[in-house]
């Protein structure tokens, strides 16, 4: 009994004894895993700083520059995967998925801190360096939207006639003037110029529009014709549009021409307006009164001289631009100057409260350039200015402007009212409209 109950003990022994051991290898183990993780951990902090320093160079670089030329942020998700990809670690933080060691993940996660730091840092010496920034944003803002700019219509009195086309009016010409067109910058001239005249043919209800733009969107030349209305639409009361045979005319002859038609040695009308002109079948048409179609019907005309245009009952008022350029009498010369360059125009008309008193041209101030020096800054417009004012009413006729402009020896008359200036008549006025030159 008692041997086997000395035996019934060793089972007990036996498990007493493998439980121990296996507790103390078990306590060895973890011991032996703790110690490798610390050296993995210990490992991976060393080769993070190793690798984030070795790509940070570049990176504070590239973040110094992006910031230095675009103003913006190098933002730290890009420089990560860049920063981390130049050490051979592909996928930037991505990376902690293939390679899960604690050997990997430490050596990622300090290398990428440290490329933040560096991106930060690069962000920073790019604000520093003395140079304007362009803001990235504002650059890709520009690229979306278009440019516009504005295309003048000039001065009244550079608006010519379309050869052998109706004329315009006074008045639209002077409506016309000085109209502002908003076109988008980016275009060619000849699109530009395109544009321009579709805009000025539907707007304002022109027949024709001939123009030449430079470079900047200024006219070099600009001509408009009215639209055809047939005969009956244009003729006045009393008139009638006769067509005539002819055998010499002088080349170039249009519409709106005033002609002298002769029949042999016989002058058939001294002055009248032709309507048309067919040179292949070399016939004219002509606008008569009741008494000149007595005169011309069923008769050929052997000779067609051509004549200035017709400036009977012409006024000024209906020639003149009211489009005047004004400064003030203690206005320099430098803002005078910077005045006309800026309208365009070769004259200013001087006003002292209201009241015109006096009249400077560019060739005034050319000539006294040339005798002296002067300080265009101190220099008054009042200084230079001719006085007393030529001047001439509204309501007188051109050829009294004619006459004056001869007699007192200038080509701009200033037109006043009542002691007010109200417009401006130059010799290329009345050229324009007369074909005579004061």
């Amino acid at each position: 009994m008692y041997i086997v109950g000395e035996f019934s003990q060793v089972p007990v022994c036996i498990a007493s004894f493998y439980v121990n051991n296996i507790s103390i290898a078990g306590a060895s183990i973890g011991r032996c895993v703790c110690h490798m993780m610390v050296e993995e951990i210990a490992s991976g902090i060393i080769s993070g700083v190793i690798y984030g320093l070795m790509s940070s160079v570049f990176i504070i670089f590239l973040s110094m520059i992006f910031r230095y030329f675009t103003g913006e942020i190098f933002p730290w998700f890009i420089s990560i995967p860049m920063g981390l990809g130049i050490v051979g670690i592909s996928g930037g933080l991505l990376a902690l998925i293939d390679q899960p060691t604690p050997l990997s993940v430490t050596r990622i996660m300090v290398a990428s801190m440290i490329l933040v730091l560096a991106t930060n840092e690069g962000n920073k010496l790019g604000t520093r360096l003395p140079r304007k920034k362009i803001s990235l944003i504002s650059s890709l803002r520009a690229i979306g939207r278009q440019d516009y700019f504005t295309v003048r219509i000039p001065d009244e009195r550079e608006i010519d006639d379309v050869p052998g086309k109706p004329r315009v009016t006074v008045g639209v010409k002077r409506r016309l003037s000085g109209t502002e067109l908003l076109l988008p910058a980016d275009l060619p001239r000849e699109e530009l110029e395109n544009r321009v005249k579709r805009r000025l043919l539907t707007d304002w209800g022109l027949g024709d529009v001939e123009l030449e733009l430079d470079q900047r969107g200024r006219f070099i030349y600009f001509a408009v014709s009215a639209r055809e209305q047939g005969l009956s639409g244009g003729l006045r009361e009393g008139f009638v549009a006769v067509p005539m045979k002819y055998q010499t005319a002088p080349s170039g002859l249009a519409s709106g021409d005033f002609v002298r038609i002769y029949s042999g040695d016989h002058l058939l009308i001294d002055s009248v307006e032709a309507r048309a002109v067919d040179e292949a079948n070399r016939t004219i048409t002509l606008v008569l009164d009741v008494e000149g179609e007595k005169r011309c019907v069923g008769k050929e005309a052997t000779q067609v001289i051509a004549l200035p245009r017709s400036k009977k009952g012409l006024t000024v008022k209906e020639i003149m631009s009211t489009n005047v350029c004004t400064v003030r009498p203690d206005a320099s010369l430098l803002e005078t100057i910077s005045v006309m360059n800026e309208r365009r125009v070769g004259s200013v008309i001087v006003l002292d409260d209201g009241e015109a008193v006096g009249i400077l041209t560019d060739r005034d101030i050319l000539q006294r350039l040339g005798k002296k020096r002067l300080n265009v800054k101190s220099t008054r417009v009042k200084d230079l200015m001719s006085e007393p004012l030529v001047e001439i009413s509204p309501d007188s006729s051109v050829d009294e402007a004619l006459a004056m402009m001869r007699s007192r020896n200038v080509k701009i008359l200033p037109v006043t009212s009542e002691g007010r200036l109200v417009g401006i008549l130059t010799g290329d006025d009345i050229f324009r409209e007369t074909s005579i030159k004061p």
